[in-house]
């Protein structure tokens, strides 16, 4: 059976070579001004044909990879984006963002308390419970819906996943006020059935969700056959894939989306039409999605990822504690997911602890707090927000914007974790 192997004895070559589809990513995003989906796609050609002709790597196994990726890319993440999305289409349909929209404003009309509202702590709270982008989303969508400049929205979604208040100085207001239209307020008062009916769709998103998780007696709908499990990748490190269907994230948020819409008197013909522009509104996010996550696979299953890890760590040494976060930030922007970054590389960051003689709690948790960093920078999440905010073509721009804040992160992050290790 074919095993990961190292194909040059200088490990900073082979780091180089692993890292070409990576580059070629922020190249292609952020010099050629590439729309995100054939940044994605020209780099996994890239990176199956690295597999192929530096790994040796079998064809057979380059497929399977692939494969896995493009399935666990549809469901849940490009589940969980259509139906995101679609509730917020279905929100402006039916005319309850309107309605959301003078109610968040009758809560203040300062713009930052309502970015703080919506993207911080609404944001968190879709984050924490169905993760997938909801978080980017949802709240990018609802800031639009209240005045903000759609850039901003996004910008302030993104950063929302990782980034608190605290970053934004008190005395130096945020300088939004030349490019978010102004919002005025609304004097009539919005009644509680009003309020209720318009809200929902988010509120049965709420409680679907807390009752999934929490309550013990829904757990058979996690269980077969609401469960699907399969193999792909049949190699060294391949295991079976679970597809969870009533309890999936995307799930939830259709089923939350139809009751909240027959609640508001929409008619099943319309959802229909509303569904139907959506998935042409979410087309080339399909293709960002599959592509980086299957990039994702390959470079796991190749051994690609591993190689860039070891060679970080031993280049550094004792400074590794510095460089940690950015590590965790790096999985996340190769997985498009922070759980999926600690997986890829919180062993190897324990392993590297112990090698250096630090402490594994303290890196490892470099590791997961970094990760969370990646959020802003990655190729999935922006596209996710380019979907719901209707900037195509603007991936590398708001790049441009979040790798600043995503670079301040880590940096501080990592010299805080120096300090406590050495000091």
């Amino acid at each position: 059976m074919w095993q990961p192997d190292m194909p040059f004895e200088n490990i900073f070559l082979t780091t180089i070579v692993a890292l070409i589809p990576i580059i070629w990513i922020f190249f292609g995003m952020l010099k050629l001004h590439m729309p995100s989906q054939y940044a994605g796609i020209t780099s996994l050609v890239f990176c199956a044909a690295i597999a192929a002709l530096v790994w040796k790597m079998p064809a057979k196994h380059i497929i399977e990879s692939v494969i896995e990726g493009i399935a666990v890319a549809l469901w849940p993440i490009i589940w969980v984006i259509f139906t995101a999305i679609f509730t917020y289409n279905l929100s402006i349909a039916s005319g309850s963002m309107n309605i959301i929209s003078r109610m968040l404003s009758s809560i203040s009309e300062d713009i930052r308390v309502q970015a703080l509202i919506i993207a911080f702590a609404f944001g968190g709270f879709l984050e924490a419970a169905a993760g997938f982008g909801t978080a980017v989303a949802i709240p990018a969508s609802i800031l639009i819906a209240l005045g903000f400049q759609p850039m901003k929205a996004t910008i302030i979604s993104l950063a929302a996943l990782v980034i608190w208040a605290k970053l934004f100085p008190v005395k130096k207001p945020l300088t939004f006020n030349k490019e978010i239209k102004t919002f005025q307020s609304n004097n009539n008062p919005v009644s509680f059935n009003e309020g209720i009916k318009a809200w929902s769709p988010y509120i049965f998103i709420l409680v679907l969700v807390l009752a999934t998780r929490l309550v013990p007696a829904l757990g058979f709908l996690s269980k077969y056959p609401f469960e699907i499990t399969l193999r792909f990748y049949s190699g060294a490190g391949g295991k079976p894939v679970s597809f969870p269907l009533l309890t999936s994230p995307g799930s939830i948020i259709i089923i939350s989306a139809v009751l909240g819409g027959l609640l508001q008197g929409v008619p099943i013909k319309e959802m229909l039409s509303v569904a139907m522009k959506t998935l042409r509104q979410t087309s080339n996010t399909v293709l960002t999605v599959t592509s980086i996550v299957s990039l994702a696979k390959l470079m796991g299953y190749s051994g690609m990822s591993s190689v860039v890890a070891s060679s970080l760590s031993i280049l550094t040494g004792r400074f590794f504690p510095l460089i940690s976060p950015a590590m965790g930030a790096l999985g996340t922007f190769i997985t498009g997911s922070d759980t999926s970054s600690n997986v890829l590389f919180g062993e190897l960051q324990k392993q590297t602890a112990i090698r250096i003689n630090a402490n594994a709690g303290w890196i490892t948790a470099a590791n997961a707090t970094g990760a969370t960093a990646g959020k802003m920078i990655s190729p999935q999440s922006i596209a996710i927000a380019t979907s719901s905010t209707g900037l195509k073509g603007y991936d590398g721009k708001i790049l441009r914007e979040t790798i600043k804040y995503a670079l301040i992160f880590v940096v501080l992050l990592g010299i805080i974790v120096f300090g406590f290790q050495y000091f």
